[in-house]
């Protein structure tokens, strides 16, 4: 089944190698594939988003103001999708920890140190407390 982030995915694509041939390479489609994905999208959205000639597509003036917001969008995905990445890969993010005294002295810290050095991009948030205090 086809979605409609599929279908702006293709046109951000050919929007930016103004060819259907060069999108469905990089995309890994074929080129019938791409055009009948545009077609379908200028038939939801009835109306036309590129000019069609031997050398190529162009973007039509509605094409272009969609491009501008469809490339936006595509790009803020990617962006969330890195960053869901670097906290997956423990690049990335905080690590809250509630501790007593003694424990922390005596026993967190090395270990700690040793996370530090093995995830240096990653904050931590230490918190000491009482049990009860930390419970809360």
């Amino acid at each position: 089944m086809v979605t409609k982030l599929d279908l702006y995915k293709v046109f951000c694509q050919v929007g930016k190698s103004k060819s259907f041939t060069k999108a469905s390479k990089a995309l890994y489609m074929t080129q019938p594939a791409v055009s009948q994905a545009i077609m379908q999208l200028e038939g939801e959205l009835d109306i036309r988003l590129f000019n069609r000639t031997p050398k190529g597509v162009s973007l039509t003036n509605e094409g272009n103001l969609l491009f501008e917001y469809v490339n936006s969008a595509i790009n803020l995905i990617n962006a969330g999708e890195e960053k869901i990445l670097e906290f997956k890969d423990l690049t990335a993010g905080e690590l809250k920890i509630g501790v007593g005294d003694t424990i922390s002295k005596y026993f967190l810290l090395p270990y700690l140190e040793f996370f530090h050095n093995r995830y240096p991009n990653l904050k931590f948030k230490i918190i000491n407390g009482t049990t009860l205090e930390l419970a809360t």
